[in-house]
């Protein structure tokens, strides 16, 4: 036929004008014919070990710091961070603070807490469903299923003006939550 596949100007359909017929023996030819095309055309890239060095290196968890969170720098949001951050870590002895890309993780096994600095406010991402937390005042909120930095279900707000001791109580649940309390 005029303009068929013999006169294809398409590299993928050599060939497919001179088959007698089309059937699954000829199909897994042509793929095998294709796959060696394409192992010749797109070959696996060989990068020096410098070149994969740097791409593996990952960041150390000191190549963040208080300093590349601009809102925990200034008063008196440094004090309130300062301040959580002590009550956290007096939890319990095995609790570590991660200073991360977008927030701070507070973790024992994995992270239970996670601050994220904001303008107005410390947005804390606790890892407990809202449903186990026992919330009376209604503070906490359900982010499941939303995107959000942390890693935790659920999240409640603390500034200047919370009540700190309540939300370190939420906290607590988180991390016992964590190390399989109830």
């Amino acid at each position: 036929m005029e303009g068929g596949f013999n006169d294809s100007p398409i590299g993928l359909n050599k060939g497919l004008g001179q088959l007698e017929s089309w059937n699954a023996s000829e199909i897994q030819k042509r793929a095998a014919r294709l796959a060696d095309d394409a192992l010749k055309i797109w070959s696996l890239p060989e990068p020096s070990a410098q070149t994969i060095t740097e791409f593996e290196g990952k960041r150390a968890e000191s190549d963040f710091s208080i300093e590349h969170h601009p809102h925990l720098l200034r008063q008196p949001r440094r004090a309130l961070f300062e301040r959580f951050s002590a009550e956290v870590l007096a939890l319990d002895p095995g609790i570590t603070q991660q200073f991360l890309k977008h927030y701070v993780a507070f973790k024992a096994e994995t992270n239970f807490v996670g601050v994220v600095p904001q303008k107005a406010r410390l947005r804390l991402s606790l890892n407990i469903p809202i449903e186990t937390l026992r919330d009376e005042r209604g503070d906490a909120w359900d982010v499941s299923g939303k995107g959000h930095w942390g890693n935790g279900p659920t999240e409640v707000s603390l500034d200047e003006d919370t009540d700190s001791g309540y939300i370190i109580g939420l906290v607590r649940q988180a991390f016992e939550f964590q190390m399989g309390g109830e």
